[in-house]
Parts: structure tokens; sequence; C-alpha cells
């Protein structure tokens, strides 16, 4: 029996909304009529041909694309069902090529370099970014785990435009989704950095939004705003609408609809979101920190000397206990221990060894924690433990084993967050204070 393997990579990670009436100028071909009556002569419907209409609509496309000195914000959504969210692209054009700034990019300020576009016919008038562009064929380019990439389009519709000529509606060829172009105001730069200032600030385990006199909780995650309600009969209503970030707040990919009422984008004000027009008011909810280490989703680093090393944060007596177990990894499996991790969605404790560069034996163990009752910053672990997937069982990696009895016989722990939506967590024994350790993000 060979030891299970696992690959350390690092990851990088990783509708329009209800608006005041606008009257859009449709610009589309008009197929002439053909009349069955029994007239020798018929004359043209048009003094000119579709061709010649076709062209001066994508004409007018064209200047007024390049009409915009500081180009056109884009918020796309790939794949049909929008299961990506929505991210920000803003597009400078001239006659013939555009350049791209992107939230996505490492560096805000770079842009992908001026690359060609086409207008042409297709289903009506088309835009097309058919010359390679590293931010514009982001979510196309296939990968060896997304063989169609996240299927974004390459393509778009032009579908009207506003009567200010400020917005122009897309509708992307491959999925369907309907997006808007939107007249830039400031430079890209100035825009995506304050993007990055409401993202940031979007760190609430959770929200609630009063609207039509009912609480609905929301999760925003992902670029996904998850709602759930009470509806009818005690029935819970709930369902997902993607989202992008703005440099006010965010805005949905539809309107969020609950009975007579819809909201569609959010602004950000102090500790709460707050509706364009000022109706509804989506508050920041921060549950007890016990029961966002036990009901939670996160995974906490104990130690890792990984790609990205955390520095053990431990009591001195806490830290005898890594010692003894580290110095057993190497002695009777001459291995270097990797990483501690907790991970909460799964309650266990996931030990990595290092036996070759960047190969790793994973070993885990299964531990059980509830919440103390009547309190908001204690919880109580089971003292016994489970071997679950891995090397543990078969290896008998007892130095593992040491160091959760020895976490687990505290029992009680008090919590210390660093923050209402903690980075970090102090652990500290009820039973003994001088025992305390600290979990991370």
């Amino acid at each position: 029996m060979t030891k299970s393997e696992f690959h350390t990579t690092p990851l990088k990670i990783n509708s329009f909304t209800r608006m005041k009436k606008k009257v859009y100028i449709v610009l589309l071909l008009l197929i002439p009529f053909v009349f069955q009556a029994c007239l020798k002569d018929q004359a043209d419907i048009f003094d000119e041909s579709p061709a010649v209409r076709m062209e001066k609509v994508l004409t007018a496309y064209k200047e007024l694309l390049a009409s915009s000195n500081n180009g056109w914000l884009l918020e796309a959504y790939p794949e049909r069902n929008q299961s990506y969210g929505g991210y920000s692209f803003i597009l400078k054009f001239t006659s013939s090529s555009v350049d791209a700034f992107s939230e996505l990019s490492d560096d805000i300020a770079e842009s992908s370099g001026e690359t060609l576009y086409v207008l042409n016919s297709d289903d009506g008038p088309v835009l097309s970014f058919d010359t390679y562009n590293s931010f514009l064929h982001f979510f196309a380019t296939p990968s060896a785990s997304l063989t169609d990439g996240c299927q974004g389009d390459l393509g778009y519709v032009l579908m009207g435009v506003s009567d200010d000529k400020n917005e122009i509606r897309l509708r992307g060829k491959k999925t369907g989704n309907d997006m808007m172009l939107r007249r830039m105001t400031v430079e890209p730069v100035t825009y995506l950095e304050k993007l990055q200032e409401i993202e940031e600030k979007i760190d609430a385990p959770a929200y609630m939004l009063e609207i039509a006199g009912k609480q609905v909780s929301i999760n925003l995650s992902d670029r996904q705003f998850a709602y759930q309600y009470e509806g009818e009969e005690e029935a819970i209503e709930k369902g997902e609408i993607a989202y992008s970030v703005t440099d006010k707040g965010i805005r949905l990919y539809k309107p969020f609809e609950l009975d007579d009422f819809a909201v569609g984008e959010f602004i950000l004000e102090e500790d709460k979101f707050v509706s364009v027009d000022g109706k509804f008011t989506m508050k920041f909810v921060y549950p007890p920190v016990n029961e966002v280490f036990v009901n939670g989703g996160s995974d906490y680093l104990f130690y890792s000397n990984l790609t990205d090393p955390t520095i053990l944060n431990v009591s001195s007596v806490v830290n005898n206990w890594f010692t003894a177990v580290y110095n057993l990894n190497m002695e009777e499996e001459g291995e270097d221990l990797a990483r501690i991790l907790f991970s909460t969605s799964s309650q266990s404790i996931e030990f990595a060894s290092n036996f070759a560069a960047g190969r790793y034996y994973i070993s885990n163990y299964g531990y059980t924690v509830a919440v103390v009752e009547g309190s908001d910053n204690k919880v109580k672990f089971d003292k016994k433990y489970t071997i679950k997937d891995g090397n543990a069982d078969y290896y008998n990696y007892n130095f593992g084993k040491e160091l959760i009895q020895y976490i687990m016989n505290e029992e009680v722990y008090i919590l210390e967050p660093n923050a209402l939506n903690p980075t970090s967590i102090k652990f500290i024994s009820e039973k003994d204070p001088t025992i305390w350790f600290v979990l991370s993000k």
C-alpha cells in the first residue's frame, strides 16, 4: 500500500438593476414587408438597401464607442446561469482597437494593451473581440480543469442605446446574458481602486434585508446574492442572484423581487447597504464567535510552513506539545511537518508532512465541537476523536494523535476573536488559562 499524496499549488482567486424608466433607441434592421397583392408595380419601402442601413448602424456604434475618453464599464457575467457572478472590465475604444483594464488583474493600473475589435452584422449589430486580449478573453480561455474556460462571451449583440447615449445594452452571443456598457466619468484606475475598497468591506458573515415587511437573510459569497426568507404557510423561499461590485456598493444581475417590491442596487454606507432609492436597508450581521467556529465553513491554520508561512502563535505549554509532535514526525517518519489545519466545514484536523519538494502526506482526524449553551464565546470539544481518510490509521501517526488528544482533553475553550468578522480566533482553556493557541484563516 502506498501513501496517498497531494500537490499544493497556490491558487489565485480563486439584470439589469431596477432603473428609472428609459426609452432606448433600438438600432435594428427592419425587414421589408412583402405584400401578396395584384399590383404590377411595387415601390421599395426604404430608400436604402439593408446592407447600407446596417453599415450606417455599425458606423454609429463605432463612433459612440470611441467617444468616451475614460472608456466604458462592462460588468461581464460568464456562463449562461451567471454562476461565476459579475466582474468589471473597463474598455477604451478607438476606431479600430480596444484597451482593457480589469479588477482581476494583479495590477489594476496595468492594461491589457491594445487589440483589435470588430463590428459586423450577424444577429443584428455585433461587437466581437476576435484578436486575443488577455483580459477580455479571461473567462473564455480554457485550462486543464476547464476545457471550455468559464464559458465567457467573445461577442455581444448590440441591443440599443439610451437616450443620453451613456448606456449601450448588450447580449452575450454565447451565454445569452443581458449586460450593459456604461460610459465612464472617471479614469479606469480610479474606479477600480474604489471597487477594491468596497470589496474589502463586504466581509460580514451574513446580512439582513428588510423588504415588504419581511426579514430576508442574505449571504454574499463568490459574487452570489443568496437569499432566504419565510414565505406562505411558513415555507422557506430561497435562491441566488449573481452580482458585481461597483465603486459604491453592489449591483445585482437582475432585481430581487418580493411581493410588489424590488431592489437591484445597493450603496455601502458605514456598516450597512442602502438601496439606491433609499427605501431598503441591508444590515451587516455578525453571529457570536462560537457559532462562527462551530457552524462556519472556513479553514483555520494552526501551523504552516508552506507557501504562506504562519508563525506558531501558542502558549509555552502548547508550544511544548507541538515541538514534541514535530520531533516525533522527524524521528519516526523522517518527514518535516508542513501544516496543521482545522477545517470547520468537515470538523477535522489535517496534518501534512513534507516528503519531497511540493509533495505531502495527509492525515485527517475528525473532532466534535459544540457551542456551550447560554454563552456567545465558549465551545466544548468531545475528548474522543476519529481517524478519517488519509494515512493516519495505516501509518499510525501517533504524533498527530497525541497533539489532538492534548487539545481535546481541555474540553471547554473561551474564544477571543480579533474582529467582529474574525480572521483569527484565540482559544483559551477554561480549566487552565496558560493553555492557549490561535487559529488563523
